[in-house]
């Protein structure tokens, strides 16, 4: 699996998207703490000018937890993460590029794996070296004290959890999807599906009953990137680990197994097509029924908003239903000069 070919030819084919994580990690810690902090001087002595203008603490414990973890380089980065393993697996179906991968001398196992390390170790190594510079900054500045309230856990392993767990998701449904924008599809879709599906039986819930389902909060700890955003709530760290470990195994697995005439379309196993089409069309409907009962200016439990609602529930399923027919047909191949 170290082979030196191998990781040259994944780091090629990725350097680009390597190099942006690398500078985004870099601009949003040590050059936006730097910034903040400067900022933060300059608050405090305008505040010391004008005490009448400021009567409570300009810098606080929040201003300084958001430095690490929140802000929309985060999900610029889960982005660009997804993106990489888009890259790595889907633009190689797209382009047939794994048909010259798969006649290497290489087990497709060890193909798979250095895949996911090249993911695994720039991921790990740009936020590790980067947050830890910005740790100090803060660490050594007129600010220090707030950190003694957070612990490294809260604002490093976490959110890094968070980036790796997503970025194994993401590689997961690469070994399933026959292309690169249906695997970025499919990852966000099925990475938001367990608060998803919820919100959309609640819907379903309220219009005809005009009550509400309780929500259950485990369903977050399932969201995978929430442990990047919101670092608040004491998330048990386990479950993102065990994820990771079991997205890498079942998708090596299958990365052994792909089938490369299926490239280019929505799935590489079509015994899967049956359980997606389902599954979309029952989704679509049920967003469906909840739009067009919007409409109504009556409450849930109407029987105007329910005949509504099943209006369209039958359009949208019906629209889905022609939708994934022709989806499930397609074929997104480049062919290259």
């Amino acid at each position: 699996m170290l082979n030196k070919a191998l990781w040259m030819k994944e780091y090629k084919q990725t350097k680009a998207l390597i190099f942006g994580l690398l500078l985004l990690f870099f601009f949003d810690f040590p050059i936006r703490v730097s910034l903040s902090l400067e900022s933060w001087k300059t608050l405090e002595k305008n505040a010391a000018l004008n005490p009448d203008m400021y009567s409570h603490p300009i810098v606080n414990d929040y201003m300084v937890r958001s430095l690490f973890f929140g802000g929309f380089a985060t999900f610029l980065g889960l982005i660009l993460i997804v993106l990489l393993a888009g890259i790595m697996i889907g633009s190689e179906r797209n382009t047939r590029k794994n048909d010259f991968s798969f006649a290497l001398p290489y087990k497709r196992s060890d193909l798979f794996l250095t895949k996911w390390l090249v993911g695994f170790l720039s991921i790990t190594t740009f936020y590790t070296v980067n947050y830890f510079v910005a740790y100090l900054l803060v660490a050594t500045s007129d600010y220090s004290h707030f950190l003694e309230q957070f612990s490294h856990v809260q604002l490093f392993v976490t959110p890094l959890l968070g980036f790796i767990t997503m970025f194994s998701f993401a590689m997961l449904i690469g070994t399933i999807a026959g292309e690169m924008i249906s695997q970025m599809a499919l990852t966000f879709i099925f990475t938001f599906f367990p608060f998803g599906f919820y919100f959309l039986i609640q819907g379903f819930w309220m219009v005809h009953t005009n009550g509400y389902l309780p929500e259950p909060e485990a369903l977050t700890y399932l969201v995978w990137p929430i442990y990047s955003i919101d670092t608040y709530s004491n998330k048990p760290l386990i479950l993102p680990i065990i994820a990771t470990i079991v997205f890498t195994v079942i998708a090596t697995r299958l990365y052994m197994v792909n089938k490369t005439e299926h490239n280019g379309e929505f799935l590489i196993f079509k015994g899967l097509q049956p359980i997606f089409k389902v599954g979309i069309i029952v989704c679509f409907a049920l967003l469906g029924g909840m739009l067009i009962s919007s409409l109504t200016p009556y409450t849930n439990g109407n029987i105007l908003t329910i005949v509504f609602y099943w209006i369209g529930f039958i359009v949208f399923l019906y629209l889905s239903y022609k939708l994934t027919t022709r989806l499930f047909t397609m074929n997104v191949t480049v062919k290259n000069k």
